[in-house]
C-alpha cells in the first residue's frame, strides 16, 4: 500500500494492491486517514455501480469490433 501526502501531511493518494488477496478493506483504510466523518457506502450502491462499468465496458468493446 502506498500513500501520498501533501505538505501540511494529509493524504492526497492512496494505492492498494492486491486488494481481494490480502483481504484488506480499502474503505477501513480510507477512513483511518480521514480526519472527518466518513460513512460507509451502500453495499448494493457500490455493486450496481460496478455492473454498470462492466456493461459500459462491454458496450465499448463490441463497438470496437
Amino acid at each position: 500500500m502506498m500513500v501520498d501526502f501533501d505538505e501540511r501531511e494529509h493524504p492526497i493518494g492512496i494505492e492498494i494492491l492486491r486488494v481481494k488477496q490480502t483481504g484488506i478493506d480499502p474503505f477501513t483504510v480510507v477512513s483511518s486517514l480521514l480526519t472527518d466523518v466518513v460513512e460507509r457506502p451502500d453495499r448494493a450502491d457500490i455493486a450496481r455501480r460496478c455492473l454498470e462499468i462492466a456493461e459500459a465496458r462491454k458496450r465499448r468493446r463490441e463497438a470496437q469490433k
